[in-house]
């Protein structure tokens, strides 16, 4: 499969409408590309949007072997939240229960709301997505 690349030199392009954390490809000197930040960008630089690859679909048997083979830690808690406007005079409101994945040493993984019933799949496939990406 054959791809092409469209370079563009900041400011011009797509650069200021993406996220400042996007990864882009940018030119170096010598020819070759690295990965930097949308945000890290400075007048003149040349660069690309990395290509989009879909992600296969995952089976309930992948995310499973995944969290055992991560050796994964899961647990379930509640959270307080100041950002809602209905917050109580102490400035929170009721207790959000979020999911929580640390990897075996403890590190945390992510934190994720626990509002469906798809929530524990969709937090450990958000884990999966940033290791294929």
């Amino acid at each position: 499969m054959r791809h092409t690349l469209q370079f563009y030199t900041y400011p011009d392009g797509e650069a200021l409408f993406m996220n400042k954390d996007e990864i882009v490809l940018r030119l170096t000197g010598r020819g070759s590309v690295n990965d930097c930040y949308a945000g890290d960008l400075l007048d003149g630089d040349q660069y690309c949007q990395r290509l989009q690859t879909k992600l296969q679909k995952r089976t309930s048997a992948d995310v499973l072997n995944f969290i055992m083979d991560r050796e994964i830690c899961i647990s379930y808690h509640a959270a307080r939240s100041p950002l809602n406007p209905r917050s109580s005079l102490t400035g929170y409101v009721d207790d959000l229960d979020v999911i929580e994945l640390r990897s075996s040493n403890g590190s945390p993984l992510v934190t994720y709301p626990n509002d469906n019933a798809m929530a524990l799949r969709e937090a450990v496939e958000f884990v999966m997505d940033q290791e294929e990406l």
